[in-house]
C-alpha cells in the first residue's frame, strides 16, 4: 500500500516567480551600507605618520573590508535583479518597511539599547550603563528574575575587574562622578 502525495506545479511555480529571494533586501542594504561607508571613510579616518608602509593606516582594514562586502553584495544583486526584474515592479517600499520593522522588532529594541548603552558612558558611567544594558536585555528575552538579575550583578563585577582594573581601558569622565566629593569622584572615574 502506497501513499501519493500530489503536488500543485501551478501554485508552487507561481509563489516564486511573483516574489524576491528571502535575502535580496539584505544583500541591498549591506550594498548601500558598505558603499556609505566607503565614501564616508575619507572623512572618518585620517592618515597616521608610520614607517612601516601604507598598509599599516587604520583606514586600511576596514576599507578592505567594506569593498568586499560591496563587490560580493553587489553582484548578487546584479545577477537577481536581472532574474527577478518583474517581482520589483509589485514592490510597495512602505508596505516592506513595516513588515520589516514587524519582523524584525527585537533586534531594532535591543539596537536602541545598545546605543543608549553607547550615550550613557559619559553620563553614568560603565557600570550602571553596562547593569542597565544587561537589565534590559533580560526583561526582553523574559529573564528577568531575581537569580539572573544576581548573575548580571556578577557578570559587571567581573567585566569592571578585567576592562577597567586589569586592562585599564580608557573612558572619559563621567559627569555624575563630578558630584562625588573628589576622593571619591576619582575612584569612581578610575575603577567604575
Amino acid at each position: 500500500m502506497a501513499i501519493e502525495i500530489e503536488i500543485d506545479e501551478k501554485n508552487t511555480s507561481d509563489s516564486t516567480d511573483n516574489e524576491l529571494p528571502m535575502n535580496y533586501y539584505f544583500y541591498l542594504l549591506s550594498f548601500i551600507g558598505s558603499l556609505v561607508l566607503i565614501l564616508l571613510q575619507p572623512f572618518e579616518a585620517a592618515a597616521v605618520t608610520t614607517t612601516h608602509g601604507w598598509y599599516s593606516q587604520p583606514f586600511v582594514a576596514p576599507l578592505f573590508g567594506l569593498s568586499i562586502i560591496s563587490i560580493f553584495s553587489g553582484t548578487y544583486l546584479l545577477v537577481n535583479t536581472k532574474k527577478n526584474f518583474h517581482c520589483l515592479k509589485n514592490v510597495n517600499p512602505i508596505e516592506l518597511s513595516f513588515n520589516a520593522v514587524s519582523k524584525y522588532r527585537t533586534a531594532i529594541i535591543i539596537s536602541m539599547f545598545f546605543y543608549l548603552f553607547i550615550a550613557s558612558l559619559s553620563v553614568v558611567g560603565f557600570a550602571i550603563s553596562s547593569f542597565v544594558l544587561i537589565i534590559s536585555m533580560l526583561w526582553i528575552s523574559n529573564l528577568f528574575n531575581r537569580f539572573w538579575v544576581v548573575m548580571s550583578l556578577i557578570s559587571v563585577s567581573i567585566l569592571i575587574v578585567i576592562f577597567r582594573v586589569i586592562v585599564s581601558v580608557w573612558l572619559p569622565d563621567v559627569w555624575l562622578y563630578n558630584l562625588f566629593p573628589d576622593s571619591l569622584s576619582e575612584f569612581a572615574n578610575m575603577y567604575l
